[in-house]
């Protein structure tokens, strides 16, 4: 059964990106979390965030966790979705992107990891001002948890 869900889960994974990540590789040890992974990925593909932003939320948890591996591949795909050069390489300094919007998203989503989650009022208020909202807002949280298990 387990050897079943773990070939299940490695094929839907070659099948949506066209080979195995090495992330759901190592959490195929236990193939309940590698399933979770792969349909936590395929449900916020269809999130509110663009792809750009998508993998700019992802280098910012990874650089902000300094996780070498994570930042290069979030960085590859970030430029492959049009990120420019200089804000991927900014954001692996972990400083804010100069693009607005970019810096916007960014800036939830260390606010996110600074306090925890634990957004007050005027965090929230600071942030609906940037761009971000709550959908968006709610995005970057399930991305910092789908990256935190990576």
């Amino acid at each position: 059964m387990v050897t079943q869900l773990v070939d299940r889960v490695l094929a839907k994974a070659h099948q949506v990106f066209g080979f195995i990540p090495h992330r759901l590789l190592e959490l195929s040890h236990n193939p309940a979390v590698a399933d979770l992974m792969l349909r936590a990925l395929q449900s916020l593909s269809k999130g509110v965030l663009t792809p750009a932003e998508q993998q700019v939320v992802m280098l910012a948890v990874s650089s902000w966790n300094e996780c070498h591996y994570c930042t290069a591949a979030h960085r590859s795909v970030g430029r492959m979705m049009g990120v420019a050069q200089a804000d991927l390489d900014r954001l692996d300094a972990r400083q804010l992107p100069a693009d607005e919007r970019l810096h916007a998203i960014t800036r939830a989503t260390w606010t996110v990891l600074e306090k925890d989650g634990w957004l007050d009022a005027g965090d929230l208020q600071d942030l609906r001002e940037s761009g971000v909202g709550r959908a968006q807002l709610y995005e970057i949280i399930a991305f910092v948890g789908v990256m935190t298990i990576t």
